[in-house]
């Protein structure tokens, strides 16, 4: 998971000095993370900013692999509006009284695939791959992961492929 803070300006620029202290991303986060876990889903990326003197979070969630028997890994929009509407309350206590909005996203059809951890989370969908050592890119569906490698099916059958080996990853919607 991607904790992080940042501060701008209407403009978007990064903001040299903070006007109010930030809320700790790490610690709404970790407020968060048991309602997100007990929908099913699981917090990929997570940031606090502020524009124009609000609060904004702004998070990524996936479908927990195999969540509430749940076959696929695709989250509609009833799935996010869910886990919005769920994590509001809480994110009231946690603010203090502060004007805040949420973003609540879904990782996307065509989602980079940040780090190998990600994996787990896509099981079923296809990806592809980039792999420098061919220079060309190799697509398949996402049959299992663990902390060293993919295994990929694709019309020729399985392939296994490290986290090393791997340039760059993406969702193939």
């Amino acid at each position: 998971m991607v904790y992080k803070a940042k501060e701008k300006t209407a403009a978007g620029n990064a903001r040299s000095e903070r006007p109010a202290e930030l809320p700790d991303a790490g610690k709404i986060a970790s407020a968060l993370e048991p309602v997100v876990q007990g929908l099913g889903f699981a917090i990929l990326e997570f940031s606090v900013s502020r524009h124009d003197g609000r609060v904004q979070i702004r998070m990524v969630i996936a479908r927990l692999p195999g969540a509430f028997g749940q076959k696929t890994p695709s989250i509609g929009t009833a799935e996010v509006g869910r886990v919005h509407r769920s994590i509001l309350p809480r994110l009231e206590l946690a603010l203090e009284g502060a004007d805040f909005s949420v973003n609540c996203l879904s990782p996307g059809i065509d989602r980079t695939i940040k780090e190998g951890a990600e994996f787990a989370y896509f099981l079923g969908s296809t990806v592809r791959c980039y792999l420098p050592e061919v220079s060309d890119w190799v697509r398949g569906v996402l049959k299992a992961s663990d902390e060293n490698k993919i295994i990929l099916e694709n019309g020729d059958g399985e392939m296994e492929l490290k986290y090393e080996n791997i340039a760059k990853a993406k969702l193939d919607g």
